[in-house]
């Protein structure tokens, strides 16, 4: 699963574990979603203003597939959208700031419910959206690593 929304993630079978015990930071330039406008889905792009990497709250996870393969795996825990993303989608990641990130990395923290603090939107005066090319739409566009 690529998402795990935050507010259930204790909850649900699947992030329980990796939530007391394999929290991540996921390093980002910014994230992507897309409006509905008409029959057309037009992308826009939120970053930090001023261009700065955001960090994503994650969760990884190793397990074993029945073909005895191992699988490592990761999620990023979502929350409510603040005012800026609410206009393109109900949903956004729980971007962290940087004096959370000991918080969220700290091994000795099992409760979870000591990190609910962090599951708040990141705020819509410190972001930029803007609308992008629908170019992104593709995987035949996307940069190769050769």
């Amino acid at each position: 699963m690529i998402n795990a929304r935050s507010e259930t993630v204790t909850e649900k079978q699947a992030f329980r574990q990796a939530v007391k015990y394999r929290r991540c930071l996921v390093p980002a330039s910014g994230f992507y979603e897309w409006k509905q406008e008409g029959k057309v889905k037009s992308p826009h792009y939120f970053q930090v203003k001023g261009g700065a990497p955001m960090v994503f709250a994650g969760l990884w996870e190793s397990w074993k597939a029945p073909e005895g393969e191992t699988i490592e795996s990761c999620s990023i825990l979502t929350t409510a959208a603040n005012p800026l993303v609410e206009e393109i989608h109900e949903r956004m990641p729980v971007i962290l700031h940087p004096g959370e990130y000991r918080i969220w990395l700290d091994r000795n923290m099992t409760d979870a419910s000591g990190l609910l603090q962090l599951f708040q939107p990141y705020p819509a005066d410190l972001m930029v959206m803007r609308r992008v090319s629908s170019l992104v739409n593709s995987p035949r566009n996307a940069w190769s690593s050769c």
